[in-house]
């Protein structure tokens, strides 16, 4: 394939999610109520991404600010729709 392949495919040039992201996997191994909990600070404008990844690696899980912003912006496979 070579670059106007890649310019006429719709997936590449309009970002179409293509996987699960890392908070898409963490949040499959949380109990019902840090899920909850942790859902409502993602969409909270006060809370910042840097602020609830710090947070989240303080307690075991390996996961960093880009990952929550690009959920957030719906570029992973579980956050679209």
């Amino acid at each position: 394939m070579g670059l106007l392949d890649d310019l006429n495919n719709e997936n590449k040039i309009k970002g179409t999610p293509t996987s699960r992201c890392g908070y898409c996997n963490l949040v499959s191994t949380l109990t019902p109520e840090e899920r909850d909990k942790l859902n409502t600070l993602m969409k909270d404008p006060t809370v910042t991404k840097a602020r609830l990844a710090q947070v989240l690696n303080s307690n075991g899980h390996n996961i960093s600010r880009g990952t929550l912003y690009r959920h957030n912006r719906g570029e992973c496979y579980g956050s679209a729709g």
